[in-house]
C-alpha cells in the first residue's frame, strides 16, 4: 500500500486518538500526570465520593465495636477508644499510604498514586491527612471538580493523584498484593459487621438494663448499694475500694472505702472525728478545690452520716463535683465517693449519684426485680 500526500497526517490523527492525547507519539505510555488530566471528570469524582462513604461507615462500625466492648469491660474503655482512634490514623497513613487503597478506594477501584504511577508513601499521606483536616467535604468536593487534574488540595501539596486502577502504567500493583488486599479488606468488612452486631446487642441491652437497678456488694459481701442498670463494676477506681461502679460514659462514677473500728480505734473515737480527717485530706490532695456545700449530718437507713461537697479538679483539666459521704455502721467507718464531670452535672444526675448514696446498707437478699452484682 502506497500512501498519497497528505495521508500521513490523517494517519498519525487517527494512531493518536482517542488512546494518547496531547501529541505524544503512540508507542510511549502516558505520564500519569497525563492520566489524571485526561481522566473522565465525574466518573473520577463519584468513584472518591462513594469509596469516602464506604471508608467512613467501615470505621464507624468498628468505632461502634470498640464503644460496645467498652460498655461490658468499662476499664478497657478508654484503651478500646483510644486504640480506634490510632487505628484510624494508621488506616490512612499505613495502608493507603504503602499500598495506595483504602477499603473504599479497592471497593471502586481508583487508586492514590505519586507522580511515578507508585503508591505515596507514609510521607505524602501524612500530608494529605493532614489537609483533609481542614478540608471539609464541600471544599474537598469543589477542589476535585475544579481541578485539571481531579486533586483536592491534599493531593496538590503532596503530588499525588487519585486515577482508575485500570488506567494506571502496568505492573503498578502485583496480583499477589491484589489477593493480599482482597483478604485484608475483606477481614475489616467482617469486623465491622460483627462490630455493627455487637453495637445492637448492647443498644438492645441497654435500653433492658436502663430501669432495672443492680445492687452491688463489697468485697466482703457486707455491704451493698443500689444503681440503676447502666452502670457497672469499675475495678480501677482505686486499689483500696470495697465498691466500685461507674458509667464511663455519662462520666459518674461511686465508690466505697471501708475501714475496720478496730483497725482505726486509736485514730478515730466518733464518726465525726473520721469525718473531719476525710474533710481535711479531700481538701489537701486536689486542686482548685473549693466548698458547694457544707458539712452537715444526715442518716443514711438508720446509720448517722456526714457529708459534704466540693469543686475539684485533676491535672488542670479535669473538673469535677463530688460529694463525699462518711458513713459509721456496727463495726466500721465508710467512706462514700460520687462524682461527675463538672460539664455533664446537672440536677438529674445528682439526684441519681444522692439515690446510691442513700441506698448503702448492709447487705440483704436481693428483692425481686434487682439483680446482685459482686
Amino acid at each position: 500500500m502506497q500512501y498519497q500526500p497528505g495521508d500521513w497526517p490523517r494517519l498519525e490523527k487517527s494512531m493518536i486518538e482517542p488512546n494518547v492525547r496531547l501529541n505524544q507519539p503512540p508507542e510511549l505510555p502516558l505520564s500519569v500526570e497525563n492520566i489524571a488530566f485526561i481522566s473522565n471528570r465525574e466518573v473520577i469524582f463519584f468513584k472518591r465520593v462513594g469509596a469516602t462513604i464506604v471508608d467512613i461507615i467501615l470505621l464507624c462500625l468498628l468505632f461502634v465495636g470498640c464503644i460496645s466492648l467498652g460498655y461490658y469491660i468499662p476499664e478497657l474503655s478508654v484503651v478500646l477508644v483510644g486504640s480506634m482512634m490510632l487505628g484510624a490514623v494508621l488506616y490512612y497513613l499505613l495502608i493507603e499510604g504503602l499500598t495506595g487503597y483504602t477499603a473504599g478506594k479497592f471497593v471502586f477501584r481508583i487508586q492514590v498514586v505519586g507522580a511515578d504511577g507508585r503508591p505515596p508513601g507514609i510521607l505524602k499521606e501524612l500530608i494529605r491527612y493532614l489537609l483533609l483536616l481542614v478540608e471539609n467535604g464541600i471544599i474537598a468536593a469543589i477542589a476535585v471538580l475544579a481541578s485539571g487534574k481531579k486533586q483536592r488540595l491534599g493531593d496538590r501539596a503532596a503530588n499525588t493523584f487519585v486515577l482508575n486502577t485500570k488506567e494506571l502504567p502496568p505492573g503498578s500493583i502485583s496480583r499477589n498484593k491484589n489477593i493480599i488486599l482482597t483478604i485484608a479488606f475483606s477481614f475489616m468488612g467482617f469486623a465491622a459487621v460483627i462490630s455493627a452486631i455487637i453495637g445492637v446487642a448492647t443498644l438492645i441491652a441497654g435500653i433492658a438494663d436502663y430501669d432495672k437497678e443492680k445492687v452491688f456488694l463489697s468485697n466482703n459481701k457486707q455491704f451493698q448499694v443500689t444503681a440503676p442498670g447502666s452502670w457497672r463494676v469499675d475495678k480501677e477506681l482505686n486499689d483500696e475500694q470495697d465498691i466500685g461502679i461507674s458509667n464511663h460514659f455519662a462520666e459518674k462514677y461511686f465508690m466505697v472505702l471501708s475501714e475496720d473500728k478496730g483497725d482505726v480505734s486509736e485514730f478515730y473515737a466518733t464518726l465525726e472525728d473520721y469525718h473531719a480527717e476525710i474533710e481535711e485530706l479531700a481538701r489537701e490532695n486536689y486542686a482548685y478545690v473549693y466548698v458547694l456545700k457544707e458539712s452537715r449530718l444526715i442518716s443514711i437507713n438508720g446509720n448517722e452520716a456526714y457529708q459534704f461537697q466540693l469543686h475539684m479538679e485533676v491535672d488542670d483539666d479535669y473538673p469535677f463535683i463530688m460529694t463525699i459521704t462518711s458513713i459509721e455502721t456496727e463495726s466500721h467507718f465508710h467512706q462514700m465517693y460520687a462524682w461527675v464531670l463538672e460539664s455533664k452535672n446537672n440536677k438529674s444526675m445528682q439526684q441519681e449519684l444522692t439515690d446510691i448514696i442513700n441506698s448503702f446498707k448492709e447487705v440483704a437478699r436481693p428483692a425481686s426485680g434487682k439483680e446482685w452484682t459482686i
